[in-house]
């Protein structure tokens, strides 16, 4: 698999790009959003085709980006995983240290997507991809879990 299709400068530019398209879309889409004119809706659309493109042609770089926060903590997930299965730890336990952890790594990527002088210097690991992606999906799951039985959308035991 190929992540990089371009240069990394390349793929910070397109990404920068995507983010630009992005915050323009937004911006005026809040704006003008029940305006009738024709050129602004025209305006509107173009943008967000844009945006979509460009945010393509950086998928995997910036899918790659998302997973540097995440796979710097590796370690950590197995270590907490593993005493989970083992039964070391209970499932209130597993989201206490998952959970929270997750959810402050996911928004550290995200402002990492947006920190191009400091993606320059990542040491981006292959190995990593779609790392985070598999965490990210765990955040509802365990979300869904309450100690209190009648609040929970599942037990302990199907957890």
């Amino acid at each position: 698999m190929q992540i990089f299709q371009k240069t990394r400068r390349q793929e910070i530019q397109t990404l920068q790009l995507a983010n630009f398209f992005c915050d323009a879309y937004n911006h005026l889409n809040s704006r003008y959003f029940n305006v009738n004119n024709r050129t602004i809706q025209l305006l509107l659309k173009i943008l967000k085709n844009c945006w979509y493109w460009q945010l393509n042609e950086v998928e995997n770089y910036r899918q790659l980006i998302c997973d540097y926060s995440f796979w710097e903590f590796r370690n950590y997930y197995f270590k907490e995983l593993k005493k989970f299965v083992r039964s070391e730890s209970n499932a209130q336990d597993l989201i206490d240290t998952i959970l929270y952890m997750s959810i402050e790594l996911n928004e550290r990527s995200i402002e990492l997507t947006k920190d191009y002088s400091r993606q320059e210097n990542l040491d981006l690991d292959l190995k990593s991809f779609k790392f985070s992606k598999i965490l990210i999906d765990l955040i509802p799951i365990l979300e869904g879990y309450d100690a209190d039985p009648e609040e929970s959308f599942f037990t302990e035991e199907e957890f």
